[in-house]
């Protein structure tokens, strides 16, 4: 995940979008502290089509956590958030 211009976390296991080349905003952000779930429901296949619902309750969804980032040269202490995974890569 690439926060504040810093990649601090790794790389997530998979494509979290698949055939999707965006998601088009957030339509949800849950925090209980200190885990967080993101999720978005609208997507862009990439065709120049724009932005397109996922239809139903579908979504794209990314589970994470806040982890403690202690203060290193020119950069300040910090909670960094991490993705722990992502939802399977959606297929058109």
């Amino acid at each position: 995940m690439r926060f504040g211009g810093h990649d601090d976390a790794p790389a997530l296991p998979r494509d979290p979008i698949g055939d999707a080349a965006a998601v088009c905003g957030f339509s949800r952000f849950f925090v209980a502290w200190p885990y967080f779930l993101v999720a978005a429901s609208r997507v862009a296949w990439g065709d120049g089509t724009g932005c397109h619902d996922l239809g139903g309750t579908a979504a794209v969804i990314w589970p994470g956590h806040f982890e403690w980032r202690p203060r290193k040269p020119f950069r300040a202490a910090h909670w960094e958030p991490i993705l722990d995974a992502s939802s399977p890569p959606l297929r058109r």
